[in-house]
């Protein structure tokens, strides 16, 4: 037997080891990254080795030079294009016999699945923050093992990451059938989300018994992703205990998700009681959910819950710092509310000094971040929530009026003149 020969029989043992073991251990047991790299790395050399090893058994160099130069180039090509085909064929034979491996599997999550196994709490977090921004209903299927097993885990932030990932997953999939015209997407969409509710179907105990923030926090943003108003009932209890600024910012935004008067009233008072960025955030909800109420043109407008929601909420406006400030003007014109008339008037007889909105926005466990506040002028985020109640509007107009003759910043005077000249005042 040539040397050769033996050598591509060497080879080839080493190669079907891949399959066999390696790349299985990649899938079921790798806790390393890193270590899958090499090991994925080592599967590309040896399928280059075995095919150039194959190419030199099939088509061998000639013993005589001058043979050699005759064929030339047509036989260089034909050497390159056999190595070509047979890399194709070694990869698609070691892939094949490894569970598909690379397409099915690696490809599309396997990374984050290894990550998930991962020793380390900041790897395992990593993952299911990236994963969570891939996610459709045949990734979904592919992740849940993994997610599942990091719900159970003994880092109070992992756990409540993985339960926030399964939320957020509801969350997508409610996206997918609402926009989505493909009718097998949404079949497949409406085939998960059962399956992500029913892993979610104790989360009301989690709200009421979970005592880690890191935990809770996750548990309180799967609730709002999972839009049950039933859950606003622990949602209070949460509210009631909650002394972490983390759980706090993620019961207003669950209250934003979940939505109705309830929710607003839960708003109105978070707002009221909440400090820092938690008061910014319940500030931001409660427009965005009363928005959206306006913009469905809701029966729920012309009860009084909603009247009583917005009165609490006129209540808070003249007491709120700077910063929650902010956050309630350069929202407010969604609204356009003129239920706020005194409020804002008591608001513009304290405002002189200039000021610079701060950039703020939340930090959930999975998922995109939500801006509470711009970095903007406050005296031009003053005068876009005043104009879109000014006109026609007495008490607001009495109101700038009685602001521009006490004086002050000429900036902000010539601003508010402004405002009554586009008030037709």
């Amino acid at each position: 037997m040539k040397r050769t020969h033996v050598f591509l029989l060497i080879i080839n043992v080493l190669l079907l080891a891949w399959p066999l073991y390696l790349l299985g251990y990649v899938r079921t047991r790798s806790t390393s990254t890193g270590l899958d790299f090499l090991i994925i790395l080592g599967w590309a050399a040896m399928v280059l080795a075995a095919s150039w090893v194959e190419v030199q058994v099939i088509l061998p160099k000639q013993q005589d030079p001058e043979a050699e130069v005759v064929k030339g180039r047509r036989l260089n090509l034909g050497r390159s294009l056999l190595l070509v085909v047979a890399i194709i064929a070694n990869f698609a034979w070691t892939d094949l016999t490894a569970g598909d491996f690379w397409f099915s599997y690696y490809a599309r999550f396997g990374v984050y699945a290894t990550a998930m196994r991962s020793h380390d709490r900041n790897q395992r977090i990593w993952g299911l923050k990236r994963s969570a921004q891939a996610i459709t209903p045949g990734f979904v299927a592919g992740m849940l093992p993994s997610v599942e097993r990091l719900a159970g885990d003994k880092d109070p932030v992992v756990r409540g990451d993985a339960v926030a990932w399964l939320g957020f997953a509801v969350r997508q999939m409610n996206l997918l059938l609402a926009q989505q015209a493909d009718v097998d997407v949404k079949k497949q969409a409406r085939q998960v989300k059962i399956v992500l509710i029913q892993r979610l179907s104790d989360l009301a105990t989690c709200l009421r018994r979970e005592k880690a923030p890191g935990a809770l926090q996750g548990c309180v943003y799967a609730a709002g992703w999972v839009s049950d108003p039933q859950l606003l009932g622990p949602l209070t209890d949460v509210v009631a205990r909650a002394r972490d600024a983390r759980v706090r910012i993620a019961a207003a935004m669950a209250c934003r998700d979940i939505g109705g008067l309830r929710a607003l009233n839960m708003l109105a008072d978070m707002a009221r009681d909440f400090r820092g960025l938690a008061r910014q955030a319940a500030v931001t909800a409660y427009l965005k959910a009363a928005a959206v109420l306006i913009d469905l043109k809701s029966p729920a407008l012309n009860t009084p819950q909603f009247t009583l929601a917005e009165q609490r909420m006129a209540k808070v406006v003249p007491s709120l710092d700077k910063p929650a400030l902010c956050a309630f003007l350069q929202h407010f014109p969604a609204v356009a509310d003129a239920r706020f008339s005194r409020a804002f008037a008591q608001v513009l007889m304290r405002t002189d000094a200039p000021y610079t909105c701060p950039d703020t926005q939340t930090d959930p466990p999975v998922g995109i971040p939500i801006a509470l506040s711009l970095k903007r002028d406050f005296y031009r985020c003053l005068e876009g929530a005043v104009a879109s109640i000014a006109k026609g509007n007495a008490v607001l107009i009495a109101a700038i009026r009685e602001r521009i003759a006490k004086g002050g910043n000429a900036r902000f005077m010539a601003l508010l003149k402004g405002v009554l000249h586009a008030a037709g005042k």
